[in-house]
């Protein structure tokens, strides 16, 4: 799927109430291209959820700490 699509479709479920939903679809967008931008968004939607935003971003950080030791692991 493009991700501008995935993009307009967190904003459309976003602007429709649909937090859970467009938390999910960013999250996914940020496991593609993660960035401070990204983590930003999703901890401005985590908070907004009245979800645990240090169990969010404890999460985020391992899946970056996975992935770092991934690339190391692979590289020559």
């Amino acid at each position: 799927m493009d991700d501008r699509l995935i993009e307009w479709l967190s904003d459309r479920l976003r602007g429709r109430g649909d937090l859970t939903g467009s938390l999910e679809l960013e999250e996914r967008l940020f496991w593609k291209y993660p960035n401070l931008e990204k983590y930003k968004k999703l901890h401005k939607l985590a908070n907004q959820l009245n979800r645990a935003s240090d169990a969010i971003a404890a999460g985020l950080a391992l899946g970056l700490v996975r992935a770092a030791t991934v690339t190391r692991s692979s590289t020559p």
